[in-house]
């Protein structure tokens, strides 16, 4: 896929996302909200893996937010990685959320982006956050430094906020 298609692509990917988000409770019930993340407390990500894999030729790896997609997708069902039950970044069903923080507002060579998801089709684990640190290189690319992932249970004594750790 062309670059621009597949920024078309992404685009096309948040909007849908934002507009399943935005629905209206009906009568009795309550409005989603999603729960506080305590950041530095999550289990650790490798991310030297994905790293080693991206060129520098790589339209993707110029943006921050397509390089913390393509790295939820390298850890999703088909990862090698043994500690991975992440699905991937998008399944049908459910609520999605990617924030981006930038360490100055004039530019910046180093940002986080978190993806805050939740309705997984599961009976213990009901969403997760996974925070992405990302710094650009000096040939324009963003590579991943360092990444930690929470739980968010539908059972057990903490449901209400994520956790670390595996959901009971």
């Amino acid at each position: 896929m062309n670059p621009t298609r597949r920024i078309a692509h992404i685009a096309g990917m948040l909007l849908a996302g934002a507009v399943a988000g935005c629905t209206v409770p009906t009568a009795g019930q309550q409005p989603f909200a999603w729960p506080a993340a305590p950041w530095g407390e999550g289990q650790p990500r490798d991310v030297a893996e994905f790293n080693a894999n991206i060129s520098a030729n790589e339209a993707w790896a110029r943006d921050p937010l397509w390089v913390a997609k393509e790295l939820m997708d390298h850890w999703g069902p088909d990862s090698d990685d043994p500690n991975s039950d992440n699905p991937g970044l998008w399944l049908p069903d459910q609520r999605s959320r990617i924030d981006i923080e930038f360490n100055s507002p004039q530019g910046t060579d180093a940002v986080h982006v978190t993806v805050l998801r939740a309705g997984f089709l599961d009976d213990a684990v009901r969403g997760d956050a996974t925070r992405i640190a990302l710094e650009r290189r000096a040939d324009g690319t963003w590579r991943p430094v360092a990444a930690e992932q929470l739980n968010w249970c539908w059972r057990g004594e903490v449901t209400d906020r994520f956790i670390t750790g595996l959901c009971p």
